[in-house]
């Protein structure tokens, strides 16, 4: 990857301030966690690990990422069933 296309991805993908975030570790996520997710009255936990990235700083920080995704999924998924990706 060059540097134009480093650039690219931070400024249009990642965010200027994510970016300084995580390379910082402002978030406070350490190596590796498992963090509670609260959203739609429903409640799970997941292990964040500090290493995969932009996705699991982002669950750390703001408590759920991609929520229409998430919608998507709990209208397919029954509430017995667990999903493992």
């Amino acid at each position: 990857m060059n540097v134009l296309e480093s650039i690219i991805k931070i400024i249009f993908k990642e965010g200027i301030i994510n970016y300084f975030k995580r390379k910082l570790n402002i978030s406070y996520l350490d190596n590796k966690t498992i963090y509670p997710i609260i959203y739609n009255n429903n409640k799970t936990k997941i292990l964040l690990n500090r290493q995969f990235g932009h996705v699991d700083l982002k669950i750390f920080s703001d408590g759920i990422y991609e929520k229409e995704i998430v919608d998507d999924i709990r209208a397919v998924l029954a509430p017995d069933k667990i999903l493992l990706i």
